[in-house]
Parts: structure tokens; sequence; C-alpha cells
């Protein structure tokens, strides 16, 4: 009896702050929301039932933490939208709204959140007039909302609300999801803390929080069978023949993906009205028991919404990349397309490597060539022509005794072999051996991290190029688009600087991430693209078995050399990388001469071209 009368209380008192209107939230949501950022059409649940349960948890009394896992394009602005305008119109409270940083939190506000409350009626009554209201901080009647950086500490002090809004949650710097989330901690059992976000990296702050809620995947149910299944990429069925040596047909993909049942393998058709259909029966399967009612974690993919042709090319494209060393294209496909965690590590960097059947200095009839009339990367080297030189590298690591130098080939696809390798005590004897392997200047590359003023003298006379390692792994370039726009997109190298140790006379340095290039090197060593020959010397391979990928205290990963293990081979191919990737032999992009300058023509380098 005492039970009883606990629980009626209880339900009374949550009533109290639950929101009065006739309207259940996502009924006014779909009344009063008319204008959505991003898309043509008022807020209608139909169009995105994955949102319904979502949204339900937001406003539930019993709920403290949410959190939405979800791929890109799906929604995700939308909710935060609908979700705060409904707060301002029928439950007044201060509301704290973070992005990753300023300059998208004032985006979000301005392209976002005004759009909506200003096409919401209820909301947009309470509005103040002045269009020069400051986004950072909208003060009502009843509430105020702050649209806030994550990035910055000082926006993670200081305030106190019943509403807590994280976005992109993923890219939040370690210990800022939890700094964010204490900013309502006074109020108790009343707080509610809601994020949203692709995934991230497994074990980052984002994944824990996830780890820690009730997991619920989006799912449907087949037809034929009834069973109730998550949307998997794992069902999703791409035509025989779609990846062969040659490539990727897409057009084969785009026609004939299927999504399969995986309790009767029935096959459904890639169409809008098969989607429509299945998301009728969508539901949200608890995967988590363990984690506690009030702590929600809901899970949606690109699936439900997206052409599943489309979606699987983009795979396909990724899985090509991962072949050739590259993880980045198929990192961005988990994590942004299926919304789950990828994991960074090396799982093993002792593993031995097997050597190619070939030897040192052997001709390879798939070397590519280098053309300097057109400056592009070809398949073939055609020996009449003398603006065809030969497609290979040389890295060079600067000790205090000498120089280590490294020359590799490389074939239009992707795949390289060592040329050879040799320890040298003069630059004269450096510059004899590029010309000994018939390696363009330019395409020489030297570690400046020794020496630089020496380094830059040499190569500026020489032509040569140099690099420098950082712990820095993402550099911004500036890429035009088909509209004429810039977007910034990061690479692992840094745009040339140059300079110019004598008048005249200048060389490039390039800067590059230690961790990237290296993770890059193993991938690209494990998937047999990267070949030694049989002869290569216990050297060299003692050498490339050097550095070991550990983890600092703070938990970063780093490639570390034990204390007196000589590790300048492995140098040597890690700056050799840089090329690699400028020119599109490493990575998804496989066409011609990226960004580094190409070299002029002059007699020296015809001549070389002739003489090779």
């Amino acid at each position: 009896m005492a039970s009883d009368t606990q629980e009626q209380f209880e339900s009374d008192l949550l009533g109290v702050f639950k929101p009065t209107d006739d309207l259940a939230p996502l009924d006014w949501m779909a009344q009063h929301c008319r204008v959505l950022p991003g898309i043509v059409g008022s807020f209608d649940p139909t169009h995105t039932p994955w949102l319904k349960t979502p949204i339900e948890a937001t406003f539930d009394p019993e709920v403290r933490t949410i959190i939405n896992m979800a791929a890109v394009g799906s929604g995700k602005s939308i909710y935060i939208c609908v979700c705060t305008a409904y707060i301002l119109a029928k439950a007044p409270s201060d509301i704290l709204i973070y992005q990753p940083k300023n300059d998208a939190a004032r985006d979000f506000h301005r392209n976002a959140l005004r759009k909506v409350w200003d096409g919401c009626p209820p909301v947009a009554a309470l509005l103040p007039n002045d269009k020069q209201v400051r986004w950072d901080c909208l003060r009502l009647d009843r509430s105020t909302v702050w649209t806030l950086g994550a990035d910055a500490e000082s926006n993670l002090q200081r305030y106190h609300v019943k509403w807590v809004f994280i976005d992109e949650t993923w890219s939040l710097k370690p210990g800022h999801l939890k700094q964010a989330q204490a900013r309502n901690l006074s109020y108790g059992w009343l707080a509610k803390t809601v994020m949203v976000g692709q995934a991230g990296l497994i074990d980052d702050d984002n994944d824990k929080q996830w780890q820690s809620s009730t997991q619920e995947e989006y799912s449907w149910k087949c037809e034929a069978c009834s069973t109730v299944q998550p949307w998997e990429w794992e069902a999703i069925k791409i035509p025989e023949g779609s990846l062969t040596a040659d490539g990727i047909n897409e057009d084969l993909i785009a026609k004939g993906t299927k999504m399969a049942c995986k309790g009767c393998g029935k096959l459904y058709d890639d169409d809008d009205g098969v989607r429509d259909t299945l998301n009728k029966t969508g539901c949200y399967v608890r995967v988590n028991f363990n984690a506690r009612d009030a702590n929600r974690g809901f899970h949606w993919n690109a699936l439900p919404a997206r052409n599943w042709g489309e979606t699987a090319i983009e795979w396909a494209k990724a899985k090509l990349a991962q072949s050739n060393g590259d993880e980045m294209p198929m990192q961005l496909f988990r994590q942004k397309q299926l919304a789950l965690p990828f994991s960074s590590e090396i799982m093993d960097s002792t593993d031995e490597v097997t050597p190619g059947a070939f030897k040192l200095k052997e001709d390879w009839a798939d070397e590519g060539a280098y053309d300097l009339d057109t400056r592009q990367v070809i398949a073939k080297r055609d020996e009449t022509k003398t603006s065809h030189a030969r497609l290979r590298f040389i890295g060079v690591d600067v000790q205090r005794d000498g120089f280590y130098c490294l020359c590799r080939a490389y074939a239009t696809d992707g795949k390289s072999r060592l040329v050879d390798w040799a320890f040298y005590h003069t630059i004269d004897e450096v510059e004899a051996f590029r010309k000994r392997c018939g390696v363009l200047a330019p395409f020489t590359f030297v570690d400046c991290g020794d020496q630089q003023d020496f380094i830059h003298r040499t190569a500026a006379r020489l032509g040569w190029n140099c690099t420098r390692g950082t712990k820095k792994n993402d550099f911004p370039w500036p890429v035009k688009q088909a509209d004429g726009t810039m977007k910034v997109k990061n690479k692992p190298y840094s745009k040339p600087r140059e300079v110019e140790p004598f008048k005249g006379l200048v060389t490039r340095v390039y800067y590059f991430g230690n961790l990237a290039f290296k993770d890059l090197l193993w991938r690209l060593r494990r998937s047999a693209v990267h070949q030694y020959p049989t002869d290569a010397g216990e050297e060299y391979i003692k050498q490339m078995a050097s550095e070991r990928r550990v983890k600092t205290p703070a938990g970063m990963p780093i490639w570390k050399a034990p204390a007196k293990r000589a590790n300048h081979l492995w140098d040597c191919e890690v700056i050799i990388m840089l090329p690699a990737l400028v020119f599109g032999l490493a990575g998804e992009s496989k066409s011609s001469v990226g960004n580094v300058k190409a070299p002029e023509v002059s007699e020296e380098t015809e001549a070389q071209a002739d003489d090779n």
C-alpha cells in the first residue's frame, strides 16, 4: 500500500514539471515547426521516423541523459532545432547549446536555430525584434539560450542551466564532454543532457558515453518472416563482379545493390518506396540492459534514408583505398555513414613482412613514369622520349656522421619496390647515388631536422626538397569547389614553405605528421603493396622493424624506437610517403601529379631521363 502511495506521489510530482498542452511534443512540432534548415517543408515525423523515439525520450521526465549516434544528413540538426523550439514555447527554461567551435556555434544559431524558431509562430512571438541581437546569448522573458563553442575552456565554466545540448560530441577535446555535461548538475533530477553526433574513435569520450547508455538500435521488420533486425551494413548485398582488379564497376553497384533479411534471406530492392515501407515498421531495440533506464542511447545509420547503391559505391572506393594502405576513407565511411566508432589502433606493429620475388636494382616492367612535358604521372615509360623519367623517389635521413639514402620505384596503381639503399659520408656520394638510380633531383627528399642550415643550402644548390616530421597530423589545404567557393580540407602534410638560403636559390620544406605517415607506411607494408627484395639485407630488415607503436602516459599513440636501435632506413621510407601521397600513389587518389611543384625541364634532367 505504501509502495502504491509512493508511486502515486512521484507520478503527481513529475506531472507538475511536465509541460501542459493538448498536443504531445511530436504533434506540436509537426503543427508549428514550419521551416527547417537545409530542406524545403515543415517538420513531419513520418519523413524521419528514426527521430520519433529519441524526441519522446527527450521529454520523458524520467530520462536524464540522451545520446544519439547518427549518420550525417539524417536529421541531427533538425532534432536539436525542433526540441529547443518546443522547450522555449511550452516549457521555458535556460538552454545551453554547444557546437565544436565558436564559429560553428555562430553559424548554427543563425542558419539553423533562428531559421526554425523564426518560422515557428509560438516561438517567433517570444523573440526580440532587434535583428542585431547577439547570437551567443539570446534572452527571452522566461528563458536564456546560449550557443557556444565547446573548444574554449571559458565556455565550459560559469553557466548553470537545466538543458544542455551538445552537438558533434565526437569532435570535442578529451575531457570537454564531461565538463559540458556538468553545466546542469545544480538542477539535480530536473537536469537534461542531450548529445548528438556521428561516431568518433573507439574508447574516446563519445564512445564511453555511448557504452554507458541503453544502446538502442533503430530496426526494421521483414515482411516475409517478421524478423526484427537493425539496419546493418552486413545486410547490404553488392553484385558479384563489382570489384575487380581493374577497379570499381559503379554502374553495376548502383543498379544491382540490394538488402537481405538476416532471418529468411529475402532480398529488398534499392528503392525509396521499399525504404518507406520498411521504415513504417521501424522501432528501437535495446541492446544494453545493464545501463540505467534514465540514460538512453539511440543509434541510426544512413541506410534507412539513403540510396543503398550510392552508399555502396562510397564503401567500394573506401575499400579500394584501404587496400592501398589509406584507412581514412574507410574511417570516414564508418563514422559518418554507419555512425560506428573507428579503431585507429595498429594491432601488431611488430609483424614481419615477407619480401617480394625480385632483387635490388632489378628492372620492373610495371614501373610508372613522369612526363616532364605534361607534368603528369603515366603508366609506362617510353625510352625513346627524353621527357619520360622513371617514377621513383629518394628519401635521405641525415646523421652527424653521414647520410642514409633509399630509392623506391612506383607503379601507377600504388605498388612500389625498393630499388637500392646505402649509407654515405658525403653529399657528393648521395648525389652520385641519385644519378645512378635515375631519380630526378626534385624527387629527392631530405630530412632537415638536423643540421638545418646546411641541409637547406645543400637542397637549394642541388634542387632537392626538404621534409620535417612533426607531432601535428592535420594540415589545412584550401580546396576550390565546383561552385567557386573555397573549402578547407585537412591533409597529413603541409603546403610547401620556400626557404632561400642563397639569393636566387630556393628549396621547399614540407612538414608532415609523423603518426599519420608511419601508420600509412605500416599499412602499405602489411598489404604487400610496399615491397622489398630478397637481397635487401639483414640491416634493412632489422631497421624496418625498429619502431613500435605505443601509447604515451596520456594515451596518445606514437611510434618509438628502443634506445640504441637504428631506425634510419625506416625514416627514409617514411620520408618517401610524402611524394607518394602528393603524387596520388598512396591513398584514395591515384590519377596524376598532386600539389608538389613539378620539376622544371633542364638540360641535366633531360639527359638524365635519356640515360636511364
